[in-house]
């Protein structure tokens, strides 16, 4: 009798193991929002009044040796009053996993469009305006043997900006690395990496290379902690065209009066190289709780997060890195955001925002020294939800921003009221 019971329990555990996950939650939400700065101007033109719907769609579907996920909204917009611009905002990204019996393949893709109005993910290098950013990505990783893995990745991505963002440009960033490691012991591995990155503007007045060949050692130095190091060296080539007043002759021509001098174009080149290095560690304090730090040429960051129940939790993210941006070149730029989240009462939540992000831009020479330009902006933020039941829900935010350091040394501040209601009408959660 035990034995037909354990074979009865096999034979429907199986099918299960097997079955297919699907998994929908689509929402609507209608919001009014009143800003005294939207376009966040030295001289602001008066309060502006959006109204907006929204449709939110996320879908996923997960299966044992694979896992796909969509998740899309559009947003209407009716604006009214100063700055009035009516627009559509939209997400789309999609994502597709694939489990190999020695290996794994991940394919990706994004695009998006926004007003680059949120400090934390926002070009700060650039005004507010229209935004429309594309990114594909690849990954994959084969096992050789026990010991010995290989990966590659690649992901292509563009931004382009409207036209009353006047001081941006279009611009693509590309990247591309191979990878092998090796499993020293149960506890280490070390890991032979090559990369090269590309960021060039459409309308090709820069064009910046970067090759690099790194040597990484990992260890877990506990269960809960785990660091590496890695050292290498890199290559990079810069080339920006500059319009400037040339002599089509000989000098001397122009001297002479003989020839008038004309614009064009000329290309300056700044190759460059040296050592890349770089190390990290992490410690786990939970399954939900954990602090992570690297420091590199390129990036550094560091990330504090706890979790100290369902609905209370606070992370703060700090970070340096040079990356690309609307500004025609590369910039150095520094973030951080601080942020918590509290259970006022079983269905009131609240949470609240504070966020800097600033860039080290250089602006060219001046008497022969470098002008640096560093715009920074600013964000305190705090929002207040109500739960009336599983599929409805009301929020209200409210939000200050602070930029200094734009043109001219300007500088301008805005604040923002938003009332939303949020409406689930499909949800969906079966197995097959």
């Amino acid at each position: 009798m035990a034995a037909a019971c354990l074979a009865a329990a096999a034979s429907l555990a199986v099918p299960a193991a097997r079955a297919d996950q699907w998994t929908l939650d689509s929402s609507v939400q209608a919001g009014l929002e009143l800003n005294d700065n939207l376009s966040l101007v030295p001289a602001p033109s008066g309060v502006t009044r959006t109204l907006s719907l929204t449709n939110s769609v996320v879908a996923a579907r997960n299966t044992e040796i694979s896992a796909t996920k969509l998740d899309a909204s559009v947003s209407a917009l009716d604006q009214s009053g100063g700055g009035a611009s009516n627009r559509v905002d939209g997400r789309l990204v999609v994502s597709q996993s694939l489990t190999l019996p020695r290996g794994s393949l991940t394919l990706g893709a994004n695009l998006a469009q926004d007003f680059n109005s949120d400090v934390i993910s926002a070009d700060v290098s650039v005004g507010r305006g229209q935004r429309r950013t594309l990114g594909l990505s690849a990954a994959g990783s084969y096992a050789v043997t026990e010991r010995l893995s290989a990966s590659l990745q690649g992901s292509l991505g563009r931004a382009g900006y409207g036209e009353e963002v006047t001081q941006a440009v279009d611009f693509r960033n590309d990247s591309l690395s191979a990878s092998a490691s090796y499993l020293l012991s149960e506890i280490e591995s070390a890991a032979l990496q090559a990369s090269r990155t590309s960021y060039r503007t459409l309308s090709g007045s820069t064009r910046a290379n970067t090759d690099s060949l790194d040597l990484s050692y990992t260890r877990a130095l506990s269960e809960r902690a785990s660091a590496s190091i890695s050292l290498g060296g890199y290559r990079e080539d810069t080339a920006r065209t500059f319009f400037a007043l040339v002599c089509p002759l000989p000098v001397s021509f122009c001297d002479r009066g003989l020839v008038a001098p004309i614009v064009a174009p000329v290309v300056v080149q700044s190759p460059r190289s040296g050592v890349d290095w770089g190390a990290s560690l992490s410690y786990r304090l939970d399954e939900a709780s954990g602090l992570q730090a690297s420091l590199g040429r390129r990036k550094s960051s560091a990330a504090f997060n706890v979790q100290f129940n369902e609905r209370n939790s606070l992370a703060i993210n700090a970070a340096r890195q040079v990356g690309p941006s609307g500004v025609g070149t590369e910039v150095r730029s520094q973030s951080f955001a601080i942020a918590g989240a509290f259970g006022i009462t079983p269905t009131v939540n609240a949470n609240a925002t504070l966020a800097r992000s600033q860039a080290s831009i250089d602006d060219g020479t001046n008497a022969g020294a470098t002008v640096t330009r560093q715009p920074v902006q600013t964000s305190l933020s705090a929002t207040l939800s109500k739960e009336f039941s599983r599929d409805a829900s009301l929020q209200i935010n409210w939000r200050r921003t602070l930029a200094q350091g734009l043109t001219a040394g300007a500088s301008a501040r805005a604040n923002s009221l938003n009332i939303a209601l949020r409406l689930t009408w499909a949800r969906l959660d079966a197995a097959r």
